[in-house]
């Protein structure tokens, strides 16, 4: 796909995965199959035609497609899934790892 930056994937899933931080920028990931978010105060697990849902997460959220899995942990922020993308604007981060 023409414009795609580095770390971006194309997988079989039909999700894309936006994320937003101050020290990495906008990441785009293309054919995540699944969303996995484990907050302070609940879990959650997003998949293709989920229901829209907006939230604020404390914890990790898991970026899985059929070639990456990209987990971003430590972090302060909020989502909104809506419509097959999901969104996570990232407010503060203390580390991450990407595996």
């Amino acid at each position: 796909m023409a414009g795609q930056k580095d770390g971006m994937q194309q997988g079989a899933g039909k999700l894309t995965a936006r994320v937003v931080s101050l020290d990495e920028g906008m990441q785009e990931y293309t054919g995540v199959s699944l969303i996995r978010i484990k907050s302070r105060y609940y879990n959650l697990l997003i998949m293709e035609d989920y229901t829209p849902s907006i939230g604020e997460v404390e914890g990790t959220v898991t970026i899985i497609s059929d070639t990456q899995s990209v987990k971003l942990e430590n972090i302060r922020g909020f989502y909104l899934h809506k419509k097959n993308v999901f969104r996570l604007m990232i407010r503060d981060q203390e580390e991450s790892s990407v595996s």
